[in-house]
């Protein structure tokens, strides 16, 4: 009886113990084999005054003094890590009838720093990357090419790893702008000249429709 009462404890003991391996972790977001982002999504323009997206693109604000009206920052969401995708590339459409691009859209008397590099005209383009939280010193970052703009089509490619080729608020480093790929919350494009990549452009004669064609990273 001793013998049988002994046996039964030490099953009920193996019984209370867990011996099936943990479940395993869940598998880490994967990494796009490339994103584009259509031309009609949902685009924001930020940081402007009179631009809106419509459709597949805006019309440029015009206004004689460039400090009241400009279209700046122009973004699109997205939550990734980019770091093994090799190239951004754009492509655009300007109509319109004699446009100035003018960057010169910072006012002195509001506290703006002035912007004193080059004559104020053409504006242009860079394409830009959003870190996701990151601290506002280093949470954006700029093509160092810029393409002028005006009338017709033109497009614009960039490799994501050469930081020769990228800039940040303060300068390049490396180490920051691989910290961004891996870690982006929002693509896009911004306008500017002169001293800045991206504080704005107004056309102040003319008219002038931006169409975005395509924007793709692959």
């Amino acid at each position: 009886m001793r013998k049988i009462l002994i046996v039964l404890l030490a099953g009920l003991l193996v019984g209370c113990g867990d011996s099936s391996p943990p479940p395993p972790l869940p598998p880490p977001p994967p990494v796009p084999s490339g994103l584009s982002i259509s031309p009609s999504a949902p685009w924001s323009i930020m940081y402007s005054k009179g631009a809106v997206w419509a459709g597949d693109g805006f019309d440029f604000p015009v206004c004689a003094d460039p400090t009241t009206c400009s279209v700046n920052y122009v973004e699109y969401p997205v939550q990734a890590n980019i770091s093994s995708l090799a190239a951004i590339s754009m492509s655009w459409k300007i109509a319109g009838v004699d446009p100035v691009f003018d960057y010169r859209t910072c006012n002195p008397a509001a506290g703006c720093s002035t912007n004193t590099c080059g004559p104020g005209t053409p504006g242009e383009l860079s394409i830009m990357l959003r870190r996701s939280g990151a601290d506002v010193n280093n949470d954006r970052w700029f093509t160092k090419r810029r393409t002028p703009l005006a009338l017709g089509s033109s497009s614009f490619s960039v490799t994501l790893h050469d930081i020769a080729e990228w800039t940040g608020v303060f300068g390049s480093n490396a180490a920051l702008f691989s910290a961004a790929l891996a870690n982006i919350s929002a693509v896009g494009f911004v306008f500017g000249g002169g001293c800045f990549s991206g504080h704005g452009v107004a056309v102040t004669s003319g008219s002038a429709r931006f169409t975005l064609g395509e924007y793709m990273i692959k």
